[in-house]
C-alpha cells in the first residue's frame, strides 16, 4: 500500500511541476511580439479586447446616408396582412416557407418546392423566418397553424401534407392548369434570355 502511495505522490509532483513551469517566458513572448513585423503593436491607450459598436447618438458632422446609423423598420400586424394580401393577389402561385426555394430551412418547405419544381410551374416564395410578425401573420391570415402554406390565385390551398396528396391524385396539376399558373418552360419560350 505504501508503494502505491509513493508512486501516486511522485506522479502528482511531476504533473504539478510540468504545469507550474511556463514553457516560454513572458519576457521572450513580449520581445518577439514587439519585434514582429506581422503583428501590430499593442498600444496602452486602446483596450484591444473590447468591441466597438455604432450608436444612435447624433454626430456633430455630416456624413453620407449610407454610413449613418440605420433603424429597423417597424411593422404591425395590419401591415403584414396587407403584404400577404398583396403577395397572394399579384402572384398566381405563392408559397410561404421557411428559407428560400434554393435553400429551404425545413423539410416540409423543401418537399413543397420540390413538388412544384418537378411539375415545372413558376412560383414566388417568401421566407417567414425573416420576420417574426410575418411568421405569425401568415398563420393568422390563413387560419392554418403550420408553414409552408401554398396559395393559388389568392386562395389558400394547404400545407405540405395536402400538397403531397393532391400531387399523388393529380388534382394539384388540374388546379394549377385551371388557374392559369404558367409553367417555367412557357416563360423560357417567350423570353429565351
Amino acid at each position: 500500500a505504501s508503494l502505491i502511495c509513493h508512486w501516486s505522490t511522485m506522479l502528482l509532483r511531476s504533473a504539478f511541476r510540468s504545469f507550474s513551469k511556463p514553457r516560454v517566458s513572458r519576457q521572450i513572448c513580449a520581445k518577439s511580439l514587439r519585434s514582429s513585423s506581422v503583428l501590430p503593436l499593442a498600444s496602452t491607450k486602446w483596450n484591444v479586447s473590447s468591441r466597438y459598436f455604432s450608436s444612435n447618438i447624433e454626430s456633430d458632422f455630416d456624413t453620407h446616408d449610407d454610413f449613418k446609423p440605420q433603424t429597423k423598420q417597424q411593422y404591425d400586424m395590419k401591415d403584414i396582412h396587407e403584404l400577404i394580401a398583396k403577395d397572394v393577389k399579384e402572384n398566381p402561385l405563392m408559397i410561404y416557407m421557411k428559407g428560400s426555394p434554393n435553400m429551404p430551412q425545413c423539410g416540409f418547405s423543401k418537399t413543397v418546392v420540390d413538388i412544384i419544381r418537378h411539375m415545372g410551374y413558376d412560383f414566388r416564395a417568401r421566407n417567414v423566418l425573416s420576420n417574426d410578425l410575418l411568421r405569425q401573420g401568415i398563420k393568422e391570415y390563413s387560419d392554418w397553424p403550420t408553414v409552408p402554406q401554398v396559395y393559388v390565385k389568392g386562395e389558400f390551398v394547404g400545407g405540405c401534407d395536402i400538397m403531397i396528396e393532391m400531387f399523388k391524385d393529380g388534382s394539384l396539376e388540374e388546379l394549377l392548369d385551371e388557374s392559369g399558373v404558367v409553367k417555367v418552360a412557357e416563360l423560357q419560350a417567350e423570353d429565351p434570355q
